[in-house]
Order: structure tokens, then C-alpha cells, then sequence
């Protein structure tokens, strides 16, 4: 062992010794060496097997499939596998040879529907051959190709505030025409444009990217459909809503010239308010709803009319064009106060007498008419008391007030409402004989 190791390195000695005697000459010489085995390949350019992975599967004539109103069911670039080819180039192009092979499937020859076998075709740009390659075709899933228009419509998401809505939604284009397999277009049940309203007070426009939903509501992979538009344009017309009153006393003319005598007891319409709608600002402005003008002049009755309603420009309402005028007239009215009207005590039962004098005048509080009350005096009035229930001792009777239809009393009052009567049994005269 200890021998092998001394000839070792007495090589090395002996190889150092060598490198170093005369080592310019020997450094020029391998510098000449390298140059003549360059020019040797490069003269020669020898063939080398070379392999090229991770190669996209280009798709071509896919169009000609529309020929034939056929379709694939699904991308096909994204579902292709890698590639890989074994090549032999020569050596100068061995450097470029990922950029020389392209592997192609020709959709060309597909004319029928179901699942088609597509051969895949490896070309080069350089001089060499292709040796081999990983998948020789690829399988496609082919469906008839069809085409179907549909409405297109608003899914409105979020609430408006309270007595705001939605009038008028315009969409444009309002229908669209749909392309691509017809298992896919088949499953389309809706094309909607979802907008956004919350909070929407005025009109509102949008362009939105369409959808499409199954028959569940569940969005449709669009893929491998082709549309006439893939956006809409909404447009939103919003209307305020406001109950308001309606403005009778605005429309009432003549109050001041009715029939002698009259006045005016109330007015009031059916129904008092109603809802108008319209353009927010329009709406906003408005504090009532005005209605025809209605003329009392000379009334002596009550007044009983229909009018419409009066709206400006850019307001509506849905419920009614007209409503019921009632304007109630009377003729007017006064109060008298009667004082020192006498009681009249009648039906005293037989065998009794007052004890003591009773309560003799009171007071009375009329109203009506004013053109017969005042031709109303005491002696137009009376005040009676019956006493034909009374028993011996206190009694409080009511009094009882009668005044002539032909004063047309509406309310009538006596003051004090009742009277203390006392009543005792008369006495016997002396010698007479009770009788049973």
C-alpha cells in the first residue's frame, strides 16, 4: 500500500515537473487544439437526439366545425395535456429546438356529433426528424351547435326608501341571441341584469354584465357560448309616492254670498287625501292636491259635487280622478237666554199640599235659528213640573222644558235642571169622621 502511494505521487511530481518545463508552448498548444475540434463540428455538424417537453397542443379549423353546425362541449385549450418530443437535429440546432416543433389538432375532419379521435401532427422547422412523442391523439366530446334569443330582464338587489319605486325600467338591448352547444343553451332559463337600488331616490342608469341561471338559479358556465351582447344598459325611472290632503278650501268660491241668513257648517271631501306619484321633485313640492273650484254662491242648501283633481305636470294619481264635494249649509244660529220663566206645578196628588212655596221661575238657555228665535219670548216657553209622584215630605222633581216646533230649537236647556218640593197630607177638620 505504502508503495502504491509513492507512485502516485511521484507521477504528480513528475507530471508538475513537465506542466512546468516549457508550460508557454504547451498552453499555446492547447489553445489550438480547441480551435481545430470547433472547426472539425462545425464543419461535420453531427446529428443529436434531443428532447422538448412541455409542448401546447395548438387547435385548428375549429371553425369549420360551425359548418357543419357542430360544436365542442367544453374549452378544449384549457383541458389539452403537455407534449413532449424526442428529435434528431443536428447539433447547431440544438439550442433552438423547443422553438422549432409545434404539435397541431386538426378539428377539420369532425362531422358528426358524439366523441371524435383527433390525431396529433408534429412539425419542425429544422432539418432533423421527430423520433418520437409522448400521446399520439387527443379525444373531443362534439354537440350539435344551436342558437336561441331571450328576454332580457332586471333583478332589482337592496330596498328603496319608503315611498320610493321603481315606474319604468328600460333595458337595451331588451333581448339577446345566444350560441353554443345546445345542452348548454337548453339549460338557460333566465338572462337577467342585476342593479343595484339601494337607496335610489332619482332616476339611475347602469351597465351591467349579464347573467345567465339554470331553471334553479344557479349561474351557467358561459364558456363556450357566444352572445350578441354580453352587457345591458338599465335605465331606471323613479317615482316618489305621497299621500296628501285634499285642498277643499282653496277650491270653494261665494262662501261670503250665500243666502241670507246662512252659513256655512263644514266642508269636507270623499276621500280627504289621496296618493300621488311622479318625479320626486315634483312631488316633494306639493302640500295638497287642489280639485275644480265648487261656487256657493246663493246656496241655501247643502252642496253635493263631484270635481276632479288637479295635478301639475310630472304628478299622478292611480286611485281616483275625481272626488265628492259635501259642503254642508245651515242657517244660522243664535243663542237666547230666557230669564224668569215660570213653573208650572201640576198633578199634586189628592189629600196633599205644598208645605211651603216652591221654587217659582228659571232659566232658559236656547239655540237655533236666528230668524225664529228672535221672535222667542217667556211666553212662548214652558216649564212644567209634575208632582203626581210626590209623597209626603221633600221631593226633587225634574222640571220638564217644551218650546213650539215652529222655533226650531237644535239645543234646549233649563237651569236649574230640578226643584225641592215639600208635600204634607192636609189635616182633618175637627168632628169629622175618618172615613176608610
Amino acid at each position: 500500500m505504502k508503495n502504491a502511494w509513492t507512485i502516485i505521487k511521484n507521477t504528480f511530481i513528475s507530471l508538475g515537473k513537465w506542466i512546468a518545463h516549457r508550460w508557454p508552448l504547451k498552453l499555446l498548444s492547447l489553445f489550438f487544439a480547441v480551435i481545430l475540434w470547433n472547426f472539425v463540428l462545425g464543419q461535420t455538424n453531427p446529428l443529436r437526439i434531443v428532447r422538448v417537453s412541455d409542448i401546447s397542443i395548438q387547435v385548428i379549423n375549429q371553425s369549420t366545425l360551425y359548418s357543419n353546425d357542430l360544436t365542442l362541449t367544453e374549452p378544449i385549450e384549457s383541458s389539452l395535456p403537455k407534449v413532449w418530443v424526442t428529435l434528431e437535429v443536428p447539433l447547431q440546432e440544438v439550442s433552438r429546438a423547443q422553438e422549432m416543433v409545434v404539435v397541431t389538432a386538426d378539428l377539420r375532419g369532425i362531422t358528426q356529433e358524439g366523441t371524435a379521435t383527433i390525431p396529433l401532427t408534429v412539425t419542425t422547422t429544422s432539418s432533423g426528424r421527430v423520433v418520437s412523442q409522448s400521446i399520439s391523439s387527443i379525444q373531443v366530446q362534439v354537440e350539435k351547435r344551436v342558437s336561441r334569443t331571450f328576454t332580457v330582464s332586471c333583478t332589482e338587489l337592496g330596498s328603496m326608501p319608503d315611498g320610493y319605486y321603481i315606474n319604468k325600467t328600460t333595458i337595451e338591448p331588451s333581448s339577446i341571441t345566444v350560441t353554443g352547444p345546445a345542452s348548454v343553451v337548453q339549460s338557460i332559463q333566465k338572462v337577467q341584469v342585476p342593479v343595484t337600488v339601494q337607496g335610489l331616490t332619482a332616476d339611475y342608469q347602469v351597465v351591467q354584465e349579464l347573467e345567465f341561471l339554470d331553471a334553479a338559479g344557479e349561474s351557467i358556465d358561459t364558456s363556450m357560448i357566444s352572445t350578441s351582447n354580453s352587457d345591458a344598459i338599465v335605465s331606471l325611472e323613479i317615482y316618489r309616492s305621497k299621500e296628501l290632503p285634499i285642498l277643499l278650501d282653496k277650491a270653494v268660491i261665494g262662501e261670503d254670498a250665500l243666502a241670507d241668513g246662512y252659513e256655512i257648517l263644514l266642508m269636507e271631501t270623499v276621500p280627504d287625501a289621496i296618493t300621488v306619484i311622479g318625479k320626486p321633485e315634483v312631488v316633494d313640492a306639493m302640500t295638497g292636491v287642489d280639485i275644480e273650484l265648487v261656487d256657493v254662491k246663493d246656496a241655501s242648501a247643502d252642496v253635493k259635487v263631484t270635481r276632479s283633481i288637479k295635478l301639475p305636470t310630472g304628478a299622478y294619481c292611480r286611485e281616483t280622478s275625481t272626488v265628492e264635494v259635501v259642503i254642508r249649509v245651515q242657517e244660522k244660529t243664535t243663542s237666547v237666554t230666557l230669564q224668569d220663566v215660570p213653573i208650572r206645578y201640576t198633578s199634586l196628588p189628592e189629600g196633599m199640599e205644598l208645605a211651603a212655596s216652591p221654587q217659582l221661575t228659571a232659566t232658559v238657555e236656547v239655540r237655533g235659528p236666528e230668524s225664529t228665535l228672535a221672535r222667542l219670548t217667556v211666553a212662548d216657553v214652558e216649564i212644567a213640573a209634575d208632582l203626581s209622584q210626590c209623597i209626603a215630605g221633600r221631593n226633587t222633581i225634574p222640571l220638564k222644558l217644551t218650546i213650539p216646533d215652529e222655533f226650531r230649537a237644535t239645543e234646549q236647556m233649563v237651569n236649574p235642571l230640578t226643584v225641592d218640593v215639600t208635600v204634607q197630607v192636609i189635616p182633618r177638620s175637627e168632628g169629622v169622621p175618618e172615613t176608610e
